[in-house]
Parts: C-alpha cells; structure tokens; sequence
C-alpha cells in the first residue's frame, strides 16, 4: 500500500474516532496498464463513524484520495470506490452460552457422564 494512502486512512480513523481497520487497496489497470479505477476496502466493527453524518466524512476521505491521484497521475483521473464492510458480517459473530458451550464440550470429551 501507498504510504500517503495509509496516512489519509490514518487520518480518517482518527478523525472518526476508530481504532483500527483493515484495508485493501485495488488499482484496476486497463490494456495499457494506466490505473482506470481504486477500489478501497475497508474492514471495521463500526462503519457508521467512517462513513460519518449523512455520507460526510467518507465523501470528504474519497476526495482527498482521488486529489492525491490526480497530483500523483495527472493525465489520469481514476475514480475512487470506497467499500466498508462491517466485521461482523465476515466472522458471522454472534453471542454464546459459554456453560452450553463447556458442557457440550465436556460431554465430547468425556463422554455422557
């Protein structure tokens, strides 16, 4: 990853009041190999901060990562997608009997005694 990109999405988390994050970073190139697109993933447990009040601190990061583009590749002005996922929803989280858990376990273990 670029190191100005990571320090925008520093910048960005703080601002947002988020810990961390994970990120993956795609530059779609067309035949010519020029960057025709950015795609940027974004991993949280809290994607309300990031996106902020009515979209706007993830359209104000957008621009900031598309102007730092468009300085860095001035014939190209790629678009820049942002896709924030919410933790959760990849790790399928969700809350456990922790003595069903022990039992059951036990049970396994053990036997049926």
């Amino acid at each position: 990853m670029l190191p100005e990109i990571h320090n925008i999405i520093t910048k960005w988390n703080k601002e947002a009041g988020v810990e961390s994050t994970g990120i993956k970073i795609k530059e779609v190139k067309d035949k010519d190999f020029h960057i025709s697109e950015v795609i940027i993933s974004i991993f949280t447990d809290r994607p309300g901060l990031l996106i902020g009040k009515g979209g706007y601190l993830i359209d104000k990061y957008r621009k900031e990562i598309f102007d730092f583009y468009k300085e860095n590749h001035p014939k190209l002005h790629p678009p820049v997608e942002i896709q924030i996922t919410e933790l959760n929803e990849i790790v399928g989280q969700e809350e456990i009997d922790i003595d069903k858990y022990y039992n059951c376990l036990c049970n396994h273990i053990f036997g049926n005694e």
